[in-house]
Formats: C-alpha cells, sequence, structure tokens
C-alpha cells in the first residue's frame, strides 16, 4: 500500500495504493509553486504517476496487462507489464487517460493540461499523452460512501474508451461522496489507484483538504 488526505488506518484492501498522505499533499504543493499551478490541482496528478509507480503491486479486481481498444480486452502474450507499458515508448508509444466524471465532479482543466504536459516530459512516449473526458457517471450523492467493491464493477463497466493499437490507457473515475474507507478509518482518503489499470478520484475530499489543511 503505497500513501494524498489525511492519516488512516490501512484498508483490509492491502494492494490498493491510496493516496492518503498531507505530506505527499504538501509535496505537491511545493511542485505546485515551482511549476506556477495551484497546489489543489495537483492531486490527479499524483494519482496518476502513483499508479505508475505502484501498479507492479497488482491489485483486487483482477491485474490487467496490455493495450485495452475497449473494455475487457487484452494484449498479447509478449505484452510486458503495465507499468512498463505506461513509461516506454514500446510497444506502445502513446498513453490516454481516459476519465469518467460524476457532473459537476470533473478534474480541474489545468489539471488535465498538467497531466500532459509534465507526463509528456517524464515518459518515454513520443506520440503523446492525452486525457479524454470520456463519460458522465451517475450521482449518487454528496454523502454516499463507495466500496472498493462498487468502484471495481463501476471502473470495469466503464472502462471502454477505444484507442488505437498504438496506444495504452489509464482509467479514472471522478465520483461525488466518499470513500468507505473514511467512515472504517476516520481519515481521508482523496483517491485510490487499484489493479495496474484504475483510478477513483473524489474531488469534494480533494477541495475539503485543500481548504482546511495548513500547506
Amino acid at each position: 500500500m503505497a500513501p494524498i488526505g489525511t492519516p488512516s488506518a490501512q484498508s483490509p484492501h492491502s494492494r490498493l495504493c491510496r493516496i492518503t498522505s498531507l505530506g505527499a499533499l504538501r509535496r505537491a504543493a511545493v511542485e505546485s509553486i515551482l511549476r506556477g499551478m495551484p497546489a489543489c490541482r495537483l492531486p490527479l496528478i499524483s494519482s496518476i504517476a502513483l499508479a505508475i509507480a505502484c501498479s507492479s503491486c497488482g491489485g483486487d479486481g483482477g491485474v490487467g496487462s496490455g493495450n485495452d481498444s475497449a473494455a475487457g480486452s487484452e494484449g498479447g502474450p509478449g505484452d510486458p507489464p503495465p507499468y512498463l507499458q505506461y513509461i516506454l515508448a514500446e510497444p506502445y508509444p502513446r498513453l490516454v487517460i481516459e476519465v469518467d466524471s460524476v457532473p459537476g465532479q470533473e478534474p480541474f482543466a489545468a489539471a488535465s493540461s498538467g497531466i500532459e504536459s509534465v507526463f509528456g516530459e517524464i515518459l518515454d512516449k513520443p506520440g503523446g499523452v492525452e486525457v479524454q473526458l470520456d463519460g458522465a457517471i451517475e450521482s449518487r450523492g454528496s454523502d454516499y460512501a463507495w466500496t472498493h467493491a462498487e468502484r471495481n464493477a463501476l471502473a470495469q463497466s466503464l472502462r471502454d474508451l477505444e484507442v488505437p493499437g498504438d496506444t495504452t490507457k489509464i482509467h479514472v473515475m471522478f465520483l461525488d461522496g466518499h470513500a468507505a474507507e473514511d467512515d472504517e478509518s476516520g481519515g481521508t482518503i482523496l483517491g485510490v489507484a487499484w489493479s495496474q489499470r484504475y483510478i477513483a478520484m473524489f474531488k469534494q475530499s480533494v477541495v475539503a483538504t485543500c481548504e482546511t489543511a495548513l500547506i
């Protein structure tokens, strides 16, 4: 488990890569100052970096590998593991970040452009890195507590963006409500990455943390 948010007890989903530590958010804030980007727009960038860094740990809900032109399709047996696919030029020289959002919870525009700029510089992707806003997710309310099983089922049903054969992708969901683990631990999870392919972000928690944290 790799910890952006307030400290929390360890989840039973031990292979999830959780974005929960205020220290990580503070480090992101320092980077935002250097880059001139508002600090509250860094968690998405940090979460994708976390997903790439943690992807070799696998995760609940199945480990995916290879290029996915549609939900459920897999890459070839000779493909490198996903975390290398996200970093290296071969076999996929282009990376797409597929984003599905609850209306009103979409990522900050600066975060999307920041991803394309930052990861375009640090990843070996000659075909580029692109954020594509895809579908709308039905709201479950601002107080809804999303369990891991619910997040995983929703992610698998929504990961359907068609991409060319030279492209690999990461799927990001922006949800309303909060992570159910918050209720169990008393902490605040801003986002979570799992199965080497999925990220869920809780924008309400991100905004609330940025409004109250002394960064």
